[in-house]
């Protein structure tokens, strides 16, 4: 997925990330709040554990 896909799946979900936004988190000079961190593991279906590598398995956790 290229960062602009990213960026359009977020806008639909009500997140503002911009490609050079999104940049600037792979780079490690912006930050991510934490609805933010949650959409963008919604969009990549993997769970937010697996976005901070505290599991090996990607699947989301379902509530």
């Amino acid at each position: 997925m290229t960062q602009a896909d990213l960026a359009a799946r977020l806008t639909v979900r009500g997140v503002v990330l911009d490609r050079a936004s999104i940049t600037r988190v792979e780079n490690g000079k912006r930050y991510l709040r934490d609805y933010e961190i949650r959409a963008i593991a919604s969009v990549l279906r993997v769970s937010v554990a697996w976005l901070f590598r505290e599991t090996t398995d990607p699947k989301p956790v379902r509530r």
